[in-house]
């Protein structure tokens, strides 16, 4: 790896941040049109020589992703092999979302092999069968995507059992009335799916809700008694 190399394409990163944005683009344009092989491929596929020098010259997030997507249209080639190999998220993250990759099957070995950021994205645009292999990412912003895409009908279960409040929240309000998986659920703790679940739980479950610390809410309390008294009606 040549330091020259490496020192010029820092002098160039701290040229770009001293530009105003008005002047970015020609910065940009002039800097990556003479950006050789050798330079980018030292540069774009290790996070350890890529990120000190953006953090060093301090770029801002657009700029940096103007500069990105400006070196990566120029050696698109490379995009499947930075995909699969670079160890920088950014990077792989644009060519993601602006489609650069030779072939849409990418997405779903992405999906299937990444964490984070990167498979979120993934997830977003990747076969039906990879978002299947993904319903237990660590993620969950990668599970919300997926219960998203697959549906209630598929993933009902899994949403009101996961461990992110807004998923479940999501999968009490997508519920039928009075389904039986909602019986298990009369010691959530989480505002958002209990405030839904007072609508959705079978009446003979009502009374196990009694106990929750969410009825110091006077609204969601209000909401039990409503649903209480009309529960009383009807068996009268």
């Amino acid at each position: 790896m040549s330091n020259y190399r490496i020192d010029k394409f820092k002098d160039f990163l701290l040229k770009l941040s001293r530009a105003g944005w008005r002047e970015a683009d020609n910065v940009i344009k002039n800097n990556i049109a003479s950006l050789d092989e050798k330079t980018f491929d030292d540069i774009f596929f290790d996070k350890n020589i890529y990120e000190p020098l953006v953090d060093n010259c301090k770029l801002s997030h657009w700029v940096e992703e103007k500069m990105l997507t400006a070196a990566l249209l120029k050696y698109s080639s490379k995009a499947d092999s930075i995909l699969r190999k670079s160890t920088i998220n950014k990077v792989r993250e644009i060519i993601l979302a602006r489609g650069l990759y030779s072939n849409v099957s990418v997405l779903d070995h992405v999906a299937r092999n990444d964490d984070g950021p990167v498979q979120h994205i993934a997830a977003q645009f990747c076969s039906v069968d990879a978002l299947r292999d993904i319903v237990d990412s660590r993620c969950s912003k990668v599970r919300k995507v997926v219960f998203q895409r697959l549906g209630p009908v598929e993933c009902l279960d899994l949403m009101l059992s996961d461990k992110k409040a807004d998923i479940r929240e999501e999968g009490v309000r997508m519920a039928p009335f009075g389904y039986e998986k909602l019986n298990d659920m009369t010691k959530e703790i989480a505002r958002g799916p209990f405030t839904e679940l007072v609508g959705k739980i079978s009446g003979e479950y009502l009374p196990m809700l009694l106990a929750n610390r969410n009825l110091k809410n006077a609204w969601i309390s209000n909401k039990l008694q409503i649903r209480l008294s009309v529960e009383g009606n009807e068996n009268e």
